[in-house]
């Protein structure tokens, strides 16, 4: 049953994240079409982040309260919405319009994604307790491959048949697909309620389970303060470096598809080189689970923002590091960046959950309270990556830019492991100030 289970929420993300990245080699070529500019362009991806945002705080706070199965169906209904709006705009002449239309379908697929995100993720504490970062590890690569199917798929597409035709047929793919996942989702709920219900009481009838998915939301009451959240400097310094790293990865989305054209790159090019980084994501997400995470979470957090760093001077490439300016190039720097990926962001939940425990205590609430953090983290860096990345790219270029921001992450990490360090030194203190409490009362006894 667990495998059907997993399949289902894998296949989900890999479906909700291949309309993230299926718009990469489309929508540029309509926006710089209208004479609308990259500042403008990354202003206009960045509300996509807003509505992931919102949504997943939301979400975070009420998950445990409302059917997860109903708000799924939702999010699906939002995706569908934004694909068939994203089609329409090839109608679109006005810049003015152009750009009004554009927010609104990028806000649309935030809030989609951001919430359907929030909720199967929220499922794998209560369902994979022992294999928490193993889980999320497999998760991350239905991410990583969705973006690349929908990249790839994407550029196909667009090479041998239009703009508008591109959109709807993978809006009519999502539909049909979705409702399919989501049932399957549904049914597996559905079977360990009953499995459930039946081992603790036999007598039980089938008929008097309720069709909900309540199984997993035995709903707490306590008052999951945000305030509470942000005063604790263990969680604060996390956040941030998720923040800090992520942008790497949406710093480059205004500016991508016109430096690879620079460079004699096509349609098709610029979905394979963009795939390279989800593509080294996916394909070493569960390497760096059984490798990696004995190193502890912040040294990973660190590790990652390096290799990151190497990855953006890479992108450009900045003329210091000698290397030639061609495509294999770019799509090298990308790959380095997909690998640094995952390690901010497998090793995240837990690390949030472990932060939430420490204020909260034990609640069944903060396995959807850190979903939603994660991926408000997340949406805060794809609202500043493409603002960033369209500013530095128009005032100093697409290489000298990405090297700018290196050197800023670089700035933050030395930062963040000045804190890390102490944070870990204080929680071994407060851990062995309580073995010593509970060894005195043991002996005095």
């Amino acid at each position: 049953m667990h495998d059907y289970f997993i399949f289902s929420l894998f296949s989900l993300l890999c479906l909700d994240t291949a309309t993230f990245g299926f718009i990469i080699p489309l929508l540029p070529d309509l926006i710089l079409s209208r004479g609308i500019s990259l500042s403008v362009f990354g202003f206009i991806l960045s509300f996509y982040p807003i509505g992931y945002f919102i949504i997943s705080i939301i979400f975070g706070k009420i998950l445990h309260h409302y059917s997860k199965i109903n708000l799924l169906f939702l999010c699906q209904f939002l995706l569908t919405i934004s694909n068939v709006i994203y089609a329409l705009m090839a109608h679109v002449e006005s810049p003015a319009l152009c750009i009004f239309i554009s927010i609104v379908a990028r806000s649309i697929q935030g809030v989609g994604i951001g919430g359907a995100s929030s909720i199967l993720y929220s499922y794998v504490p209560v369902k994979y307790p022992n294999k928490i970062e193993e889980t999320y590890s497999f998760l991350e690569i239905a991410t990583g491959s969705g973006v690349v199917f929908g990249s790839i798929f994407a550029g196909f597409l667009y090479e041998y048949t239009s703009y508008m035709f591109s959109f709807l047929l993978m809006a009519v793919i999502y539909v049909v697909f979705s409702i399919v996942f989501v049932k399957s989702l549904e049914y597996e709920l559905e079977k360990s309620r009953i499995e459930r219900i039946m081992i603790q009481d036999p007598e039980v009838s089938h008929l008097s389970i309720h069709s909900s998915d309540g199984f997993f939301n035995k709903i707490h009451d306590e008052d999951l303060s945000f305030s509470l959240i942000l005063k604790n400097k263990n969680f604060v310094i996390s956040f941030l470096c998720q923040c800090f790293c992520c942008i790497t990865v949406t710093l480059l989305q205004p500016s991508f598809s016109e430096h690879v054209k620079s460079l004699g790159g096509s349609s098709q090019d610029i979905g394979l080189i963009f795939a390279a980084c989800d593509i080294t994501y996916a394909s070493t997400a569960l390497f760096i689970f059984k490798y990696f995470l004995r190193f502890g979470r912040k040294k990973l957090f660190l590790f990652g923002g390096i290799i990151a760093c190497i990855g953006l001077l890479i992108i450009g490439p900045e003329k210091y590091t000698f290397l030639p300016n061609n495509l294999y190039i770019v799509g090298l720097g990308m790959a380095f960046n997909g690998f640094a990926q995952v390690f901010f962001t497998v090793p995240v939940i837990p690390e949030y959950m472990d932060a939430l425990e420490g204020i909260f205590g034990k609640n069944e609430g903060i396995n959807e309270m850190a979903a939603g953090l994660f991926n408000a983290g997340l949406a805060i860096s794809e609202f500043f990556g493409p603002i960033f990345g369209g500013i530095l790219a128009n005032n100093f270029g697409v290489s000298r830019g990405m090297s700018i921001y290196a050197v800023v992450l670089m700035l933050y990490l030395r930062i963040y492991w000045t804190f890390a360090k102490e944070m870990d030194k204080r929680r071994k203190k407060e851990k062995g100030g309580k073995v010593r409490e509970f060894e005195m009362r043991f002996f005095s006894n």
